[in-house]
């Protein structure tokens, strides 16, 4: 979601929004991952924990700071009936896509599979 956000601020020229929202979920992704790691001593699992709360501080943060902007407010629409109309070409589709993403995903699986149980010679 924010790179969505930011490759479309970026094509409206505007920069210094998700550059902003980076710089923040940064410093507060060094407190996150001190407090997990060092004081709740989740070791590995707190880098995680810290990494999935900076993505959402990410999120909210570059759709607060895009909320200042006001070309950007422009462009927000709500939703009704005619924003779902063609919805339907749009799954065949993607699910199709996503269907051929997931084939070549396996079959890279199953090589790593068949050559880990191959084992060494030795």
């Amino acid at each position: 979601m924010f790179d969505m956000k930011k490759r479309f601020l970026n094509c409206m020229n505007i920069t210094w929004v998700p550059m902003g929202a980076q710089v923040v979920a940064t410093l507060f992704h060094i407190l996150w991952c001190y407090l997990f790691t060092e004081i709740f001593e989740f070791q590995i699992w707190g880098l995680g924990a810290a990494t999935f709360i900076t993505d959402l501080t990410l999120v909210f943060v570059i759709e607060i700071f895009s909320l200042l902007v006001p070309i950007v407010n422009d462009t927000r629409v709500s939703l009704d009936e005619n924003a779902l109309k063609g919805w339907s070409e749009y799954i065949n589709l993607g699910s199709l896509a996503a269907l051929s993403l997931c084939a070549t995903m396996w079959t890279f699986e199953l090589l790593i599979f068949l050559s880990g149980n191959l084992g060494v010679r030795e």
